[in-house]
């Protein structure tokens, strides 16, 4: 790990563990995060990942920037596009 990093990468982590290693490597990056006050970028394919990590939500298709927005219980959902391909089975 770097020393004093100004941003961590994280590209889909925990993504070859069990549900139980799972939680606790979300648990671990969110503190981690959290302590030394880094901006992180959580890349993942799995929403209730995403909605468990994230402060902000951007999801890209194609390259292109589909959704970027605070994540707030208050704000509607994503468009009907977003929402179908954000949940269709990965290829």
């Amino acid at each position: 790990m770097a020393y004093e990093p100004s941003a961590f990468l994280f590209d889909e982590p925990p993504s070859n563990l069990d549900a139980r290693l799972r939680l606790e490597a979300r648990t671990f990056l969110k503190g981690l995060q959290h302590q030394l006050g880094v901006t992180t970028v959580f890349v993942t394919h799995d929403q209730a990942e995403a909605l468990a990590m994230a402060d902000r939500i951007a999801v890209l298709e194609a390259g292109r920037l589909r959704l970027n927005s605070a994540r707030r219980p208050d704000l509607p959902p994503p468009d009907r596009h977003v929402r179908r391909e954000s949940s269709a089975p990965r290829r």
